[in-house]
């Protein structure tokens, strides 16, 4: 069969060309320049005639995916293509290409090199081999060419292919010769130009790489540093070439990631940030390099230096770059749920990995050479599947879990959209600057940073859950400021610069009391000095509560303030809530009313002796009242205390049970806020309040 197919194909060569032979020879051969190769010729003697036709094959992998494009050629258009399977070896296909038309005089001068075309391989990724055929003693494949209307099918003489890398192959029937080189499948990187990957003259097209683009780094030269906005679909890393993330950049892989060399790939962090890689194909199992910067402790005991961290790699041993048992330069624990206490991991440093998916608290003393604060560097496979980290639960006063961010990206704080069973809808992130716990849940709208750990609450037996690979990001997302109603975040911040905050949120999915899912208690940190805010849901104290939807609510404030000093209360999202509402925070120590929706930030002081029962947040929604209609008298209760704030002379204020008596009255009050004191007893009362231009009624409950 394959000598059949031979005689029929030079049958055909020698119906194109004419088919006298003439003594001369050339010799064929190729070189390349990352993607682009060029097909080059050498005669055995100097000639001079009209060189008309030419053709020649390359054999290659077909999972290389490759296509050919000849970019240029000194001679004639090429217009002969042919790309067939092998047909003793179907994992190759035979490339034959050429021009049969056309015709140049040239001068061949013996034994000089020249230039015949060029071509580019495009649509693949990394670097592949290719072969320059000439089949030996039958000579079919043998780069072929017409000179002065003669055909000459045995081009390479002597030793084929002159040049090295010569090898052979036998499929079976005859012995193949080939010359190979190893070129690269697509488009790549320079090496010549700047380390900018955003700049298009640094690649192989001129135009910097697109989130659907096959790219290959090749080494020598310049290295690509990927800043912010960087992109491609696959990457290939070849041999002693690499690619850098920095502090502020970031890089998104559509499709997989292939490296040559371990560590070859590297997210850089610094003081000012961490670099952020997102791979949404597959990751081999070569090392890559991902710094976290770590601040040293400011001194012996001080609060500051406490960080909470995870890996982005798998099988990232402890000791001896994250801690050494006995040192007592450093600090390493994990948290244990049982026991609502932090384990010292250091004794079994040295036997010890990072758990995927688990969370640890360290601390470092001065950098020396063994634990450097500054700079920690985990080295492993990166993590880029789901992960499903080991959780426990021990009752109704535990269930905190420390879980870990396990991708060197952020991670959106959409919980309640995760895989779970008995886990609550929000974390606790620690914030060493401020020296507390945020609590965030998805309408918090931030994201997690990397390497980054955080607090989990189970709620009940065999709690489980997934960190999904779908949540990775770069930043936080806009895509939720829309869908926010009703949502206000309220820092506050110390003369000591520590700080902490609440959210307090509206949803028709929950209750004015304790819901499970939605409800974040309070979780204080290791720092006395910061200061803690939080609302009540009864005795209880919450850094998150979602309240049922309702236009009118008055919600108590609690406050410590860790310090004697000034403090600053700043309101955030303010635009969630309707144009015409109001926020009024009330300041029962100093009898203070600010509306937030005109002034968000709100100074005072305190003292550490305080009655922590500071403050009440007013909210009235007054959207669709003219100017002139509104309400100017508000009612509401704070633990056994009914309160009346308004602006306009009180006439008469009288309390009522829900039977219709009247408990208590009084004349004639000045404006402003005016506290009543029902001693103890709980229940619903009617409260109205008569001015001189309006009657308000309110119920209330006082306990």
């Amino acid at each position: 069969m394959i000598k059949i197919r031979k005689l029929l194909l030079i049958i055909l060569f020698i119906t194109v060309f004419t088919t006298v032979k003439s003594q001369q020879y050339i010799q064929t051969t190729f070189t390349k320049v990352g993607n682009q190769v060029t097909v080059k010729l050498k005669s055995s003697q100097t000639l001079s005639g009209t060189f008309s036709n030419f053709a020649i094959s390359f054999r290659y992998l077909e999972s290389y995916g490759i296509n050919f494009i000849v970019t240029n050629s000194n001679y004639s258009t090429v217009s002969w293509v042919q790309d067939q399977i092998d047909a003793v070896n179907p994992l190759y296909h035979n490339y034959k290409f050429g021009f049969t038309s056309g015709s140049s005089s040239v001068n061949f001068t013996q034994n000089q090199e020249y230039d015949v075309f060029t071509f580019k391989i495009v649509s693949g990724l990394g670097t592949g081999t290719i072969g320059l055929i000439s089949d030996e003693p039958d000579e079919i494949w043998t780069p072929a060419y017409v000179f002065d209307g003669f055909v000459h099918d045995y081009t390479n003489y002597a030793t084929p292919f002159y040049g090295s890398n010569i090898s052979s192959f036998n499929d079976g029937y005859d012995t193949w010769a080939y010359k190979t080189l190893d070129v690269n499948l697509g488009k790549y990187w320079l090496t010549t130009g700047t380390s900018n990957w955003g700049t298009g003259s640094n690649w192989s097209d001129n135009t910097a790489p697109l989130a659907t683009d096959n790219i290959s780094i090749i080494s020598g030269g310049t290295q690509p540093i990927a800043g912010a906005g960087s992109t491609c679909n696959m990457l290939n890393i070849e041999t002693d070439a690499t690619v850098t993330i920095p502090y502020n950049g970031t890089l998104t892989i559509n499709g997989d990631l292939t490296m040559a060399d371990d560590n070859s790939l590297v997210v850089k962090s610094t003081s000012g940030g961490t670099g952020s890689l997102i791979i949404n194909g597959n990751v081999p199992g070569n090392k890559v390099s991902v710094e976290r910067y770590l601040s040293e402790w400011t001194s012996v005991g001080s609060p500051k230096g406490w960080h909470q961290i995870s890996s982005p790699v798998s099988n990232q041993a402890i000791s001896p770059y994250f801690a050494v048992s006995g040192s007592a330069n450093c600090d390493f624990f994990s948290y244990n749920e049982a026991t609502n206490s932090w384990t010292d991991v250091k004794p079994n440093a040295a036997s010890t990995s990072f758990s995927v998916g688990s969370g640890y608290l360290v601390s470092y003393g001065t950098a020396n050479s063994v634990l450097n604060p500054f700079s920690h560097n985990f080295s492993g496979p990166l993590n880029f599947g789901n992960v499903t980290p080991s959780l426990t639960y021990s009752g109704s006063n535990g269930g905190y879990n420390l879980l870990g961010n396990p991708f060197p990206s952020g991670l959106k704080t959409n919980i309640d959209s995760w895989s779970k069973n008995n886990v609550n809808n929000y974390v606790y992130v620690w914030n060493e600057g401020n020296g507390n716990y945020s609590s965030w849940n998805l309408a918090s709208n931030q994201v997690i940073p990397a390497m980054q750990a955080f607090f989990v609450k189970a709620t009940g037996a065999s709690p489980s859950i997934t960190i999904p690979v779908t949540s990775k990001t770069h930043s936080v997302l806009n895509v939720y400021k829309s869908t926010l109603i009703n949502f206000l975040n309220l820092n506050v911040i110390s003369s000591n610069n520590y700080s902490d905050q609440i959210q307090i949120q509206f949803s028709n999915d929950a209750t004015n009391g304790f819901d499970e899912m939605y409800d974040a208690p309070k979780l204080y940190g290791s720092i006395t000095e910061a200061p803690q805010l939080y609302s009540f849901i009864g005795n209880n104290k919450y850094s998150i509560n979602v309240m049922g939807s309702h236009p009118e609510a008055s919600i108590p404030l609690g406050f410590e303030s860790g310090i004697n000093g000034t403090f600053t209360i700043k309101a955030n999202d303010l635009n969630s809530f309707d144009a015409g509402s109001f926020i009024n925070l009330v300041d029962l120590k100093t009898g203070t009313s600010q509306n937030l929706m005109q002034n968000d930030t709100y100074t005072f002081t305190a003292n550490t002796s305080d009655n922590i029962n500071r403050f009440i947040l007013n909210f009235n929604s007054t959207s669709g009242i003219t100017n002139n209609n509104i309400v100017s008298t508000k009612i509401y209760s704070y633990g056994s205390d009914i309160i009346v704030n308004s602006t306009e002379n009180v006439k008469q204020i009288a309390i009522y049970n829900t039977i219709g008596q009247l408990i208590y009255s009084v004349d004639n009050q000045a404006t402003g806020m005016l506290k009543y004191s029902l001693n103890g007893n709980t229940g619903y009362y009617i409260v109205r309040v008569i001015t001189d231009k309006n009657v308000s009624s309110e119920k209330v409950f006082v306990k």
